[in-house]
């Protein structure tokens, strides 16, 4: 009798458990954590050295993220000012809080970069395969055992009719230097999974590069696991072309991240400050995909000699060169910035006092931000089994390098008083739903 009032008990207490009310309200956090929301696919965020002054951010990234990436302290400009002068004191802060969560991993960006590269790096092109090489080994070495996987090579092809960027390190290194890159990463730590990382790769022409330029890698017997979809998105674009290219990407048999995930769009831009000119980031801001000022690459037509026993050639018709009058930057202009948006390209800028909105222009950006990430998260959930991690390029709306003193993007799923969104639980709700 008393075995069977035993079970009753255990029983009751199990069903007022299972019956417990799910959490309804919005605070970030309290609702369910994304990572267990998306699980298995890991959910990750970028963070630095600004993140661990903050006790909010560090407490929503240990509720909703298991992955991470150092924004900005991991470029090469920022290990490496200086040839053999060492800096990882931010980034080992970033590595050691990260590594400090359950479950939580590190991601390496990034070895090799057109911006934010240091003049010493490219400046010789009868030294520029050993000083890429000492770089590499040198980050790799330190973080060996912690960071998981790296974006080896980021932002190697062309935006225009070129294939690869007229670069510092294509014009010092030819177009070898990729494959040099991911042979000197795979050497320096064996167990280390390596990605190409590229914006805009759902752009039909820059996709069919990025599958040529990864398809002949593999050809060649050069280590890399896997391709880096950075997914600055916005509003306004066809997320069918994500799709399209998750199909394609698909048939290399290799992993597939989106490393830097934001959607912007839906606010109305104020006048600009003045001073400030859109889509230039203050100073001190690092930038995406422009090189620093002052930064030249070595100089055109210094061809650098490709490390002995390195394989292949690039299939006969693609060119490794822009054609003449072809820029090696991303376009500038707001014009031509707008055009690249519609392909995931880049708008704005970061770290500024931003304009407030209307009630009536919040409810609106909420509600396209919303509408944009269920369409984006339907194609994910359509691809699941391909991808591996899912990088959001912060954690809150109150920080952004989208953000400008002419506009205010919201464009993640939490807002800047750590509340979720609207565009939360519609990735709850979906992700949840029955197939």
């Amino acid at each position: 009798m008393k075995t069977k009032r035993l079970i009753l008990a255990a029983a009751a207490m199990t069903l007022a458990i299972s019956c417990k009310p799910q959490y309804e309200g919005d605070d970030a956090f309290l609702v369910e954590p994304l990572k267990d929301i998306l699980a298995p696919i890991k959910v990750g965020a970028a963070i630095d050295g600004n993140t661990l002054r903050s006790e909010e951010n560090m407490k929503l990234f240990s509720r909703h993220f298991n992955s991470a990436t150092c924004e900005n302290s991991m470029k090469p400009i920022m290990t490496e000012r200086t040839q053999g002068v060492l800096t990882f004191e931010t980034p080992d802060r970033v590595v050691d809080f990260v590594l400090g969560n359950e479950g939580a991993v590190m991601r390496g960006h990034c070895l090799i970069w057109h911006s934010q590269c240091p003049e010493w790096l490219t400046e010789d092109s009868t030294q520029v395969f050993k000083r890429m090489k000492e770089h590499i080994f040198a980050v790799m070495n330190h973080y060996k055992g912690k960071v998981y996987c790296y974006d080896v090579v980021n932002e190697a092809i062309d935006d225009g009719r070129g294939f690869l960027r007229n670069s510092q390190w294509l014009r010092a290194a030819g177009e070898h230097f990729i494959d040099s890159a991911f042979v000197y990463a795979h050497q320096a730590d064996p167990d280390a999974l390596l990605f190409y990382n590229d914006y805009g790769l759902n752009n039909p022409a820059k996709r069919e590069k990025c599958y040529q330029l990864v398809k002949g890698m593999l050809d060649r017997g050069i280590p890399i696991h896997g391709i880096g979809m950075q997914g600055h998105y916005n509003v306004n674009m066809d997320y069918n072309t994500v799709d399209e290219s998750l199909t394609r990407f698909e048939e290399l048999g290799l992993l597939i991240q989106f490393t830097e995930l934001d959607i912007a769009g839906g606010a109305p831009r104020r006048p600009q400050a003045q001073g400030q000119q859109q889509g230039q980031r203050p100073q001190g801001q690092a930038g995406q995909g422009q090189r620093p000022q002052g930064q030249p690459g070595a100089q055109a037509g210094q061809q650098g000699q490709r490390p002995q026993g390195q394989p292949g050639q690039r299939p006969q018709g693609q060119q490794g060169q822009r054609p003449q009058g072809q820029q090696g930057q991303r376009p500038q202009g707001q014009g031509q910035q707008d055009q690249m948006a519609n392909f995931g390209g880049y708008s704005g800028n970061g770290g500024l006092d931003m304009p407030e909105l209307t009630p009536e222009e919040k409810a609106r950006q909420d509600s396209l931000v919303t509408e944009a990430y269920k369409k984006f998260f339907a194609i994910v959930k359509k691809h699941k089994k391909s991808i591996h991690t899912i990088t959001f390029w912060g954690l809150a709306d109150n920080y952004s390098w989208l953000n400008s003193r002419s506009r205010q993007n919201a464009p993640f799923l939490f807002d800047g008083e750590y509340k979720a969104k609207k565009a939360y639980f519609a990735v709850r709700d979906l992700w949840k739903a029955k197939d």
